[in-house]
């Protein structure tokens, strides 16, 4: 059996993002065509597939798609919905999606109607070998979307949930791999708590762990035998329509569109299972480009010199090794921002990266409040 992993994917159902048919090319088929047809390919679905109304007008960005956009995305063997904009819609709009990503043959992963249905394994099976895949969300991406034992949503990752849904897909398959949404945006560098988190993933049983919502490339490391990938980055992703809110009402609406380079290309990790073991294969980096068509090649292409990242993710692990022996949960801060619950890690990026991109950023976030100020004012 062979698994390929893409990042973020994000179709909004509108030609270049925000109106027109959607005529673009077949996004996967570059990568198909690298791969080989036979193998089972894995993705975020980064969006509500359904035709209902933002659930909160508030949020920064909500991201909702034409339901048609599953169509779009048929080679997928599984859609992962554990992440932070699955739920924009709400728990209708959630099982419209999962719905939609049946109704197109790709089996949604990491939500449900509650948290034993988010937690379960989704299993692909070929030639007498099956692999069990599990979906956790961390709060940090989504504090009002979140499964408990008597509410619908995404399966929160913690500690225990994660040793959990390892053991559950150890009960069915050989092979579990688990599949996390977490960390901090526009960074290649990991929070202490992936490392942390990815590590306890592999000791509980996990063959690898592949993480998304950076946005960006970030670094991957092998641990007793076993992948730990913290971010994958965007494989695709159309403009987003974001808004700032000052007391219930929308004062500003801006696009963010992804021009650059960093969040274009996606680290593809490619495994084989033989002998119900867990081997990585390739390393393939794609990119797509305005007409939608993506390219696909190798690592020397990627904007981050990833070997270098790695080294200092090993230095940072070495000389930290206190750090991550720890098994308690992971720490939040929350903060409440126009009546919408925040969740952020207590710690940073195990290395800053101060680039114009994101000073020009702070920069226009600050300038945002300052006018949603204005207007209260």
């Amino acid at each position: 059996m062979k698994l390929a992993f893409v990042g973020d994917v994000y179709l909004s159902g509108k030609g270049g993002g925000f109106g027109g048919p959607d005529t673009r090319h077949d996004i996967f088929a570059a990568l198909q065509a690298k791969v080989g047809p036979s193998t089972f390919l894995v993705g975020n679905v980064e969006s509500a597939l359904t035709d209902r109304e933002d659930a909160n007008p508030y949020k920064w960005a909500s991201l909702c798609s034409d339901p048609a956009v599953a169509q779009r995305l048929k080679a997928l063997a599984v859609g992962c919905i554990a992440n932070n904009h699955a739920g924009d819609a709400g728990w209708q709009g959630l099982r419209d999606t999962m719905l939609h990503l049946q109704e197109a043959g790709i089996q949604p992963v990491g939500c449900g109607s509650n948290i034993d249905e988010a937690l379960a394994p989704c299993i692909l099976s070929q030639d007498g070998t099956r692999v069990a895949l599990v979906a956790l969300c961390c709060l940090t991406t989504n504090g009002e979307c979140v499964a408990t034992y008597t509410q619908p949503g995404v399966a929160p990752v913690s500690v225990d949930n994660l040793r959990m849904a390892v053991a559950r897909g150890r009960l069915e398959a050989e092979t579990v791999i688990v599949l996390v949404h977490w960390g901090c945006e526009q960074t290649h560098y990991p929070v202490p708590d992936q490392i942390r988190l990815g590590r306890i993933a592999i000791d509980a049983g996990a063959a690898a762990v592949i993480g998304c919502h950076a946005h960006v490339i970030q670094t991957f490391e092998e641990y007793h035998g076993g992948w730990i990938f913290h971010g994958l980055g965007n494989f695709f992703f159309d403009p987003v329509r974001a808004r700032a809110v000052s007391g219930r009402k929308a004062v500003a609406e801006f696009d963010i569109d992804h021009k650059d380079p960093r969040n274009r290309e996606s680290l593809v990790p490619t495994f084989e299972v033989r002998r119900n073991q867990l081997k990585l294969t390739d390393l393939i980096l794609t990119r797509w480009e305005n007409d939608g068509r993506i390219a696909v090649g190798g690592l020397k292409d990627a904007t981050v010199d990833l070997n270098a990242a790695n080294a200092y993710l090993r230095r940072w692990a070495r000389f930290r090794w206190s750090k991550l022996q720890s098994e308690g949960e992971i720490g939040f801060r929350c903060i409440l921002r126009n009546g919408t619950v925040k969740y952020d890690y207590d710690g940073t990026p195990i290395r800053r990266e101060w680039r114009s991109r994101e000073l020009g950023a702070r920069v226009y976030r600050r300038a945002n409040r300052l006018l949603a100020e204005a207007f209260r004012g």
